[in-house]
């Protein structure tokens, strides 16, 4: 399958080509492609990845109720009491009476030495990391006290980006679940 990559100045490729916006309905394009595996360039801020989903934000309204504009509106305003290096997009694990889900979800990284960070919350580096976790309070039980560890990776996908962003992150900063 091809992939869909989201570039600074708001460009982007899917299969290597580049997708001219002018020449195609983008919100129809992004909706066709909400299943194909992502990957961002190298450097790329909160604000330009909330800023590509701009022209489909009716979509993003329909989908996620009002939180593209809130996030667009946080993303700009917004500074954290903290310096961070990164916003990690990944999935985890979540199992919940037996039933086991993968979600979406964002954390905040610490700058690794050397690195300032930002605390402008638009202007943190956007990453994708693909490993699969378990969330906090998850555990498996595994019989005979037998440790199965085996590295689990998850394809990361539009709309995983998407429900990262404007259901997480917008969760987090409104209810400030995370001190920030």
């Amino acid at each position: 399958m091809d992939k869909l990559r989201i570039c600074k100045n708001n460009r982007v490729f899917f299969g290597g080509e580049e997708v001219k916006r002018d020449s195609v309905n983008f919100t129809e394009f992004l909706i066709a492609n909400l299943e194909s595996e992502v990957e961002l360039e190298e450097g790329i801020t909160t604000e330009e990845v909330v800023h590509f989903f701009y022209e489909c934000k009716d979509f993003v309204y329909a989908y996620f109720s009002e939180h593209y504009e809130v996030l667009r509106a946080l993303i700009t305003v917004k500074n954290l009491q903290n310096h961070y290096g990164g916003l990690k997009i990944s999935k985890k694990i979540h199992i919940d009476e037996g039933y086991i889900s993968i979600v979406p979800c964002v954390d905040f990284l610490k700058p690794i030495e050397g690195q300032q960070g930002s605390n402008a919350l638009g202007k943190i580096i956007v990453v994708l990391d693909e490993s699969l976790s378990l969330m906090e309070d998850d555990i498996f039980i595994v019989e005979n006290d037998r440790t199965i560890k085996q590295e689990l990776k998850s394809v990361i996908t539009l709309l995983d980006i998407m429900r990262a962003l404007f259901d997480d992150l917008t969760l987090v900063l409104e209810d400030s679940i995370v001190s920030l």
